[in-house]
């Protein structure tokens, strides 16, 4: 399990992004990460993560899943 933060270069994502440090700092100690499509951030990583495995996105209509599978591919 991973919580993925989309569209990391609009402004409200950092505090998006600093509030779910929680579930990082909890006993399930879930990853979270950045990612932001038109620059590229956090793409690599993403790409290591979810090798040779399968993998679901799901979250609300406009968070950005099918740019960032598109960019995925």
């Amino acid at each position: 399990v991973m919580i993925l933060v989309n569209k990391a270069d609009l402004p409200d994502a950092s505090d998006l992004f600093h509030s779910l440090q929680y579930y990082q700092k909890s006993p399930l100690n879930i990853d979270i990460l950045q990612t932001s499509v038109p620059n590229c951030q956090g793409i690599d990583k993403l790409l290591d993560v979810i090798k040779s495995k399968t993998t679901i996105f799901v979250g609300q209509s406009g968070v950005g899943k099918s740019s960032l599978i598109r960019c995925l591919l």
